[in-house]
């Protein structure tokens, strides 16, 4: 350490001599001060777009006004010029002639062109009634008039309509049929407002007049368009809209494009975010709001009133949420003139919806220009600070990613860097002096681990005491059958002791070797018919005439060689159960003869015409998915659902792995018995490797895995190399324990000496065990047996320099997919993590299966495992060439 300081010190006073006093980092900080006059331009920036938008929103109002009022008035011009002219009719002529002819001048030098003129008289055969096409006048028979009835009857609440007076009706549907030709008819349904006044020339006469209600839209569509008489609109309709609505609070309709007059009337834009009624008779257009639309009902109450506004809240009407849409809805009430000698009454009301924000946007122009201003300003001081930042910065970022590729590729290397000031200097010699420090301890512990940690592997554990401390079954004094505990084996108990309190049938389903035929026994010892027989069959070690031979029987002479009868297993099980293993093998005839007996509980023996009743519970097993196998068609649905009436599913033994130690040393006591040996104990790392192997026979596996072990091992103790695991590949905490590397040109660290002294005692005392694959003899030579570490002598000079080592580049064959996939960056970095491999075989590569992968390429000397825990690497063996 006092080198690497003496270092430091001389690196900086020749920076010193190198660099200017103004080149160091700190006083470069000091000179750039301008964030602060960032901060004033943003501050003032701010403050004047705040103030400037409470004035522009209050002239964002009033254009709303001005425009919602213009709106209202054009529909009350149109109205007013209907009533004069209905006024005109009825003081005028009310022949048939007459009336086509005042019809059709009027629509044709009418603002708004008029569907039905009519004659209304009590007595229905003076009435008239003509229709106008558009191109021609029809005369039709007297319709059904919905507003006509109120004409006759008067009272105080319906005043009656003198002549001069006008009445105007809400929306109403007029359908009727118009004569084309000779033999073509069509038929015409529109919506109508209809006007009414009392004819001069016949007493208790009325004229009525009737125009489109899509004439009556297509003004409000005209005034929301580029073509509105309103020189303060906007020319961006499809953000905007307008509706009008009755006293009632019915929307009737709202704007459309001007280029679409005949579209139909709607009111799906008015509507939009509100719940309500729609539709109402006459005009299943209409929507009326809910109560919970407060803000429209306001807005109503006010048009009752006759006041006009502007709603600061729009919730509810479809508006966006930006803060330019607190004024986007004017109102405005509609009013008509009923009675010549009255003021106008309210009709209804129009609505004009503004969320473009366009007015509103181009009055922020000006206040924008500032802000623009301000946000240049700040834009360039935010560049030159960026700019003068990242200079000064430069070194710290180049030290920075050199120690982050350092860390990602876990290799600890001198940085060696020429940096810029004398600061970052410094502190890149002091992350050098650190790495080979860190460097010569992680050498020390990762050799002082495998010592301790090769120790520990081989320590004999008493399976005894380590069970002791394990918590007992809950139910294993009423199901011995089942060994082991915890909640995968607490539940399959319990499972058997409810199955076993009803008489039903079930179905077990579990992967071989869980323990089935054991459950069913269980299931069967604590039932009620535990008294009685317990049959056993195997559908799959039958073919299909014997099975149906085994479980139903046979009279004498049902087939040549049925010389005597014979029961059947249904009828030998009978008053206890029967036990069907491997039921999904039964082919189809077999599950349809067992359909019928599994339903009624009848068999037919085979050659016999008489059924004979049985008193059995049937219990099935199958080490497949019969659900998955039904879907498949490969089994009958019908026979697996009366066979599922209770299901118990037994689980894997690697889903219960705490049960391993209890079930090897249940299964060593059963074969030191057979084998005649005395008590034998696990290593800790027979343990490990115990716990870690995925048992693919489950139960049945590890008892014949101990059995074969402690018979053909002659060891006290058991290693994990003594582990006869079929498919299974050496455990990977013993491979751990291979060459130790050691520093070139260092001291030998002290504990491979004692991992020597330790495997020297080991094959003293065992020498049996002594294997190629035993970790002590890939020892270092220059390692002493015993006694402290030595410095190793090095070799003369050859007289010919070695051939340099190869790493094999070529992929080695039998390698599966994801070795394959990432062996050759392997080879290219020369040593790889775990968690690099799992990056390199993909993101669904599980940690077990990366670090099973990596362990079967050291197995075949492909890599070398060094250290142990998150500092384990594996390094690519080279080899010589030639």
């Amino acid at each position: 350490m006092r080198f690497f300081r003496k270092e430091a010190k001389t690196t900086r006073r020749q920076e010193k001599r190198v660099l200017p006093v103004w080149g160091s980092l700190r006083a470069k900080l000091q000179m750039t001060l301008i964030p602060l006059a960032v901060l004033i331009l943003l501050v003032t920036g701010v403050a004047t777009y705040y103030f400037s938008s409470i004035f522009l929103e209050t002239a964002q109002e009033r254009t709303l006004s001005v425009t919602a009022y213009g709106m209202a008035r054009e529909v009350e011009s149109a109205l007013e010029s209907a009533r004069r002219s209905v006024l005109y009719a009825a003081a005028g002529p009310l022949d048939e002639h007459s009336m086509r002819d005042f019809l059709k001048r009027s629509t044709l030098s009418g603002r708004i062109p008029f569907r039905e003129i009519a004659v209304i008289s009590p007595d229905p055969a003076e009435s008239i009634f003509l229709v106008s096409s558009g191109e021609e006048v029809f005369r039709i028979p007297m319709p059904e008039i919905p507003s006509a009835e109120m004409l006759f009857r008067h009272g105080d609440s319906n005043p009656a309509l003198r002549p001069g007076d006008a009445s105007l009706s809400g929306i109403e549907k007029a359908e009727y049929v118009l004569p084309l030709g000779n033999t073509k008819r069509n038929k015409v349904f529109t919506r109508v407002v209809r006007l009414v006044s009392p004819a001069h020339n016949k007493p208790g006469s009325y004229v009525m007049l009737s125009i489109d209600a899509a004439s009556l839209r297509n003004i409000l569509s005209q005034t929301n368009s580029v073509r509105s008489p309103l020189w303060a609109t906007s020319p961006v309709s499809e953000a905007r809209f307008c509706f009008l609505f009755d006293l009632s609070g019915w929307i009737l309709f709202q704007s459309n494009s001007p280029d679409e007059p005949e579209a139909p009337l709607m009111t799906s834009l008015a509507r939009a975010g509100m719940d309500g009624t729609l539709g109402k008779p006459g005009h299943p257009e209409a929507f009326q709001p809910s109560a919970g639309a407060g803000a429209f009902w306001n807005m109503l109450a006010e048009v009752q009133k006759g006041r006009y506004g502007v709603l600061s809240d729009s919730e509810g009407f479809g508006t966006n949420s930006s803060e330019a849409a607190r004024y986007s809805l004017a109102y405005w009430p509609v009013t008509f003139r009923t009675f010549h000698d009255k003021p106008p009454v309210n009709y209804g009301g129009l609505a004009f919806i503004d969320y473009s924000s366009l007015s509103l946007t181009a009055g922020y122009k000006q206040v924008d220009v500032v802000f623009v201003i301000s946000l240049v300003a700040i834009a360039v001081f935010s560049l030159a600070i960026y700019l003068v930042s990242r200079t000064l910065t430069s070194p710290l970022r180049i030290l920075a990613r050199r120690v982050i590729l350092m860390r990602d590729s876990r290799k600890l290397e001198p940085l060696e860097l020429q940096l810029g000031d004398s600061e970052t200097q410094a502190l890149g010699v002091a992350i050098d002096s650190l790495i080979e420090t860190v460097r010569r301890q992680m050498d020390e512990i990762r050799a002082k681990d495998e010592a301790i940690l090769m120790a520990s592997l081989r320590e004999r554990v008493s399976l005894d005491e380590m069970l002791d401390d394990l918590p007992p079954g809950a139910l294993n004094h009423v199901i011995p059958e089942i060994f082991g505990s915890g909640p995968s084996i607490d539940t399959l108990k319990s499972e058997i002791l409810k199955a076993a309190s009803v008489d039903a049938d079930v179905l077990i389903e579990g992967e071989t070797g869980t323990g089935k035929q054991l459950t069913a026994e269980a299931i069967h010892r604590n039932s009620s018919r535990a008294s009685g027989p317990f049959i056993s069959i195997n559908c799959g070690e039958l073919d299909e005439n014997l099975l149906l031979d085994t479980l139903f029987g046979h009279i004498k002479g049902a087939f040549t060689e049925a010389r005597t009868d014979r029961k059947g297993a249904f009828l030998e099980a009978d008053g206890g159960t029967l036990f069907l293993d491997e039921i999904q093998s039964a082919s189809s005839k077999v599950q349809q003869a067992l359909l019928r007996c599994v339903a009624m509980r009848v068999i037919k023996p085979l050659g016999s015409d008489r059924e004979v009743p049985v008193n059995v519970r049937l219990i099935a097993a199958s080490n497949v998915s019969l659900k998955d196998m039904v879907e498949q068609g490969r089994f009958r649905s019908d026979v697996y659902y009366r066979l599922r009436v209770l299901m118990i599913c037994t689980p894997a033994l690697r889903t219960h792995r705490e049960n391993i130690p209890r079930l090897a040393r249940h299964f060593m006591d059963q074969a030191e018995v057979l084998a005649g040996r005395p008590h034998t104990d696990l290593s800790r790392g027979a343990i490990e490797r115990l716990l870690e192997y995925d048992w693919p026979g489950n139960v049945r596996e590890l008892q014949n895995c101990m059995t074969m072990t402690v018979t053909m091992c002659d060891k006290m103790v058991i290693q994990a190399s003594d582990l006869l695991l079929e498919g299974a590949s050496p455990n990977r905490v013993e491979n751990a324990l291979g060459v130790l590397p050691t520093l070139p040109n260092t001291v030998v660290p002290p504990a491979e000496a004692v991992i020597a002294a330790m495997d020297k005692a080991w094959q003293t005392e065992n020498p049996s065990s002594a294997t190629a694959t035993d970790p002590a003899s890939s020892l270092p030579e220059e390692v002493p047996a015993t006694g402290p570490a030595q410095t190793p002598t090095p070799n003369p000079a050859p007289a010919a320099a070695p051939p340099a080592p190869e790493v094999p580049s070529a992929i080695p064959p039998d390698m599966n997919a994801r070795q394959t996939a990432a062996w050759p960056q392997i080879v290219a970095e020369k040593e790889i993590t775990r968690a690099r491999y799992e990056e390199l075989a993909g993101a669904d590569v599980s940690s077990r299966t990366a670090v099973n992968d990596l362990q079967d390429l050291v197995d075949r000397k492909l890599l070398r495992k060094i250290g142990r825990g998150p500092a384990t690497r594996y390094v690519v063996v080279e080899r010589a060439r030639g």
